[in-house]
């Protein structure tokens, strides 16, 4: 992929009218600057202002540029060098923090490949028959139960960068006290509701975050302020409003990444994976990364989330979760083993962090022949975590997954161990119950499958092995029974299944400038 150059700061700065001008003008200098922080010199920096001619200047051998303008409700700035494609950037009013994105020529390559724009679109949305992934159904269950703990990811991230606790006594009745002596004061208002804020008390700081914006014109700061504490107190709705003030005043990364956040909760994916890929173009941070691809895993455009996560966890390649999330849609794409690698790899990034080591189990049950290094890192789980019963289980299931004999024992230990820790572990129940079957202990077998029952009565397969059970020792009647408890569940859990397919909108994706078809719904890019 291709480098870009960034507008990295744009300042205003009042100058006195010009001769015969009744217009303030104002200064715009900045510095353009490639992804290694190195300025560019000589770059052409033009600033196109509606109904105006067209200003533009040279960046000095410090990529340095200054342009004199009278103050706009909204201009372009654009940069080209003589190497490099033109890019160019709408801004509301001059401010600080602007981006300029330039591509190199087509075949150019760099190591910093990461940050240019994908070669593919989301163009539109289709229902869940049409579902990205290969293999078998209990395979494509894995693969969506995985993207859901992916995105799962994102949002404990984002959830847990609030929450300030403790000196609420003095501190909250001074500044409450400040409100009351002055109501209409922006500055009392804006320090009450960040106070409330950090200390996650999201209804109390919506009052007065708003109010704060409302006496202060809706910048974009206070506009942000107050989407977090909407979204915070749950009206997704309303934060949606706060942040598209904010963007409507200053295009930045933090702003469109919360409004990806607030699409998807809001049911319009389309919107969130522009918001997210928008993110990610102006600040190519770990988080703008993740929330992308995992936007795009959560909907099954597949390769395009292995695409995304591939690139960040190069640029972050101390990233577990977006090592996790690459693992993740490898998976979806039938990549077993590549997908095993990754998940290996997240979890050697932080040994002690029990979120690789889920993923890794499911990886290591739903693949046909799971990698040598997911057995390696479970073994490493459970000894690291040795009361944790899903430790334990995933441990002994890749005992049994590896098919020797000598292994059993040990398995029967683990599992054994697991449900004493855990007695809801219904799966853990089952499994013993298997393998007291394979020891042709029916009536241990028994006991296995009816705890299982207890501990879970939807495990619709401890319904089944039960019958059987029951069958084989003559009591037809409650075999009769389990059997039909087993078809029920069956079918709910199957219709239970497809209900969740089609409330997750498939993502309809298209490569380059191919098309997408009559009927499908276009990003505005």
């Amino acid at each position: 992929m291709l480098p870009m150059l960034v507008l990295a700061v744009v300042i205003p700065i009042k100058s006195a009218p010009l001769a015969g001008q009744t217009d303030t003008m104002i200064l715009l200098t900045g510095e353009v600057v490639g992804v290694d922080g190195k300025p560019v010199t000589d770059a052409e920096v033009k600033l196109r202002e509606p109904s105006a001619k067209d200003l533009s200047g040279k960046t000095d051998g410090s990529g340095v540029f200054k342009l004199n303008t009278r103050r706009r409700a909204r201009y372009n700035l654009s940069a080209d060098t003589t190497d490099h494609r033109h890019g160019e950037l709408a801004v509301v009013e001059p401010g600080a923090g602007l981006r300029i994105v330039v591509k190199a020529p087509a075949g150019a390559q760099t190591e910093m490949d990461f940050a240019d724009e994908p070669d593919f679109a989301v163009a539109g949305i289709t229902d869940w028959t049409a579902v990205g992934g290969h293999g078998s159904d209990a395979t494509l269950r894995t693969s969506e139960d995985m993207a859901r703990q992916t995105a799962a990811l994102r949002s404990s991230a984002s959830a847990g960068s609030l929450g300030v606790k403790g000196e609420e006594g003095a501190r909250e009745v001074g500044l409450r006290e400040a409100v009351r002596a002055q109501p209409e004061s922006y500055a009392a208002n804006r320090a009450l509701g960040d106070f409330y804020l950090q200390r996650a008390r999201y209804k109390d700081a919506s009052v007065f975050l708003e109010k704060a914006s409302r006496l202060h014109g809706g910048l974009a700061a206070d506009e942000y302020s107050a989407a977090l504490a909407c979204r915070g107190e749950g009206d997704f709705g309303r934060a949606r409003q706060h942040v598209m003030g904010a963007l409507a005043k200053e295009d930045r990364a933090a702003y469109h990444e919360l409004a990806g956040e607030l699409d998807e909760r809001l049911g319009d994916p389309l919107a969130a994976a522009r918001e997210d890929e928008r993110a990610a173009m102006l600040e190519p941070s770990e988080g703008n990364y993740f929330a992308w691809g995992s936007e795009l895993l959560l909907h099954r455009a597949i390769w395009q989330a292995v695409e995304v996560f591939s690139k960040g966890a190069r640029l972050h390649p101390e990233s577990q979760r977006l090592k996790t999330g690459w693992g993740a849609a490898l998976f979806g794409g039938a990549k077993y083993d590549e997908a095993a690698e990754r998940l290996c790899e997240a979890s050697d990034l932080d040994p002690a962090n029990r979120e690789a080591y889920l993923f890794l189990g499911k990886v290591g049950l739903g693949s046909p022949s799971p990698a040598a290094c997911v057995s390696e890192k479970l073994r490493r789980f459970v000894g690291m975590r040795p009361e944790d019963p899903t430790a334990n289980y995933y441990e002994a299931m890749m005992l049994l997954k590896g098919g020797v004999a000598g292994d059993r024992g040990r398995a029967v230990e683990l599992l054994q161990k697991a449900v004493a820790l855990n007695p809801r572990l219904a799966d853990g129940y089952l499994q013993l119950g298997i393998l007291a079957l394979a020891r042709r202990d029916d009536a241990g077998a028994q006991v296995e499958f009816e705890q299982a029952i207890q501990a879970d009565a939807s495990l619709a397969e401890a319904h089944y092995r039960l019958g059987v059970l029951y069958g084989r020792a003559g009591s037809s009647d409650k075999a009769k029974v389990e059997f039909a408890r087993h078809e029920a569940l069956v079918k709910q859990q199957a219709e239970a299944v497809e209900r969740e397919r089609r409330q997750v909108k498939q993502f309809l994706v298209v490569l380059g400038d191919g098309p997408a078809g009559p009927d499908a719904h276009f990003l505005q890019r």
